[in-house]
Formats: structure tokens, C-alpha cells, sequence
């Protein structure tokens, strides 16, 4: 088992802010420190969070554990932090973190539902997505050569 630290500087709030819930008082945005420990197939087996700081690291205030396969693909995620991951027969997979997940041609996701919440995903002929709608509000994505550029929130 190896370890590593990384210090995430960066503002959480450009993330989806799911690891850090610490606040750096001065401007009031999210920042932590991590450790990290792998397993020997180089697969994360947990990451201590720590309160942001340039210096020693205090105490723990939050740990996730991840989960995997004992056997066939030894990689393959089965749980975050004590919940359960379903995979459908192609990997997909179809409950994450108390969430449903719907998919469509192979590996096209098509929808999310949990939470009280809902969001649907549409696709052009060529497979780019086009559109995210997240309870009612529609983003479109605007495509160069088929690679998402932007998005555009439209008013619903």
C-alpha cells in the first residue's frame, strides 16, 4: 500500500464539491488537504481529508473508502464509503450513491433520478450530447466537430 499527499489549492467551488466540506475563513471557499492510499494495483483504497494548510496536517475530519472486486475485474468500483454500486452486463452503472442511472445504445447515458431529482440527457445522430435537462432546466451544448464546446442555459 503506498500513500500520497496532494494539497487541492484550488477552490472546491470549481469542483462538484463532493470531498470538501472545510472552509478557508478568509474568503469563505472550500479547500482541504488529502491523503491518499493506494492498494498494489495502484487503485485508491481511501483518502483522508484534512483541514486545508500549507503546513502539517491536523487531525482526520473526514475518510472515504472505496471498494472493489475480489475477483474477475479487480478494478472495478463496488462501493463508496459503505454504498453500493450496481453495474449493468456491460459496466454500466445503474445505482451510484442512492441514485438510478439509465442508459441507452451501449454507453450513452440517458437519465439520473434520486434525491427528489431528475435529470435527462439527449444526443445528436452522431452520439455528441446536446442537451442536459436537470428538473425542469435546459442547458443545450454547442458542438465543434462533434466535441462539446459550451453550454447555454435556456430559460424554461
Amino acid at each position: 500500500m503506498s500513500d500520497t499527499w496532494r494539497r487541492h489549492d484550488v477552490p472546491v467551488d470549481n469542483w462538484d464539491g463532493r470531498l470538501c466540506e472545510n472552509t478557508k475563513p478568509e474568503d469563505n471557499r472550500f479547500f482541504l488537504s488529502c491523503k491518499y492510499e493506494y492498494d498494489s494495483g495502484g487503485s485508491i483504497n481511501q483518502i483522508y481529508e484534512y483541514i486545508y494548510t500549507t503546513g502539517n496536517p491536523g487531525s482526520v475530519t473526514a475518510t472515504h473508502t472505496y471498494g472493489y472486486s475480489a475477483s474477475g475485474w479487480k478494478d472495478q468500483l463496488l462501493s463508496y464509503d459503505g454504498q453500493s454500486i450496481v453495474y449493468d452486463s456491460i459496466g454500466n452503472p445503474t445505482t451510484y450513491l442512492g441514485k438510478s442511472l439509465t442508459w441507452e445504445r451501449g454507453r450513452r447515458l440517458m437519465g439520473v433520478t434520486g434525491g427528489g431529482k431528475t435529470i435527462s440527457y439527449a444526443y445528436g445522430t452522431d452520439g455528441a450530447r446536446l442537451s442536459k435537462t436537470a428538473d425542469g432546466q435546459k442547458t443545450e451544448f454547442t458542438t465543434i466537430g462533434g466535441k462539446k464546446d459550451m453550454g447555454t442555459v435556456l430559460a424554461s
